[in-house]
């Protein structure tokens, strides 16, 4: 069995899907990296109003969010941020669960 089939079963995100889930060797001990992918035509939220918006670009640089252990393994979930262009606010990211 797939990791991104047991995510889906456990902790499905409704505006994302699971990527390339992969061992990553940091430090002398090994982590689960997976890639977290925006689903196409999925609304973005606005980080500071919770407004939804649309979206402007994505950011260049992938960030790491910590997740639960899995099997003993640190696990991170990699996503590059989305912009959102809010009406009110201007350019900023968008609201990630």
């Amino acid at each position: 069995m797939l990791i991104k089939t047991i995510l889906n079963r456990c902790h499905k995100f409704k505006s994302f899907i699971y990527g390339n889930a992969q061992f990553v060797e940091t430090r002398n001990k090994q982590v689960i990296e997976i890639e977290i992918i925006s689903r196409k035509n999925s609304k973005l939220i606005y980080l500071s109003c919770h407004n939804p918006a649309p979206g402007y670009d994505t950011q260049k640089e992938k960030r790491k969010f910590e997740f639960i252990l899995i099997w003993g393994f640190p696990v991170y979930f990699i996503y590059r941020m989305r912009r959102v262009n809010c009406p009110r606010c201007g350019v900023p990211i968008e609201e990630v669960p």
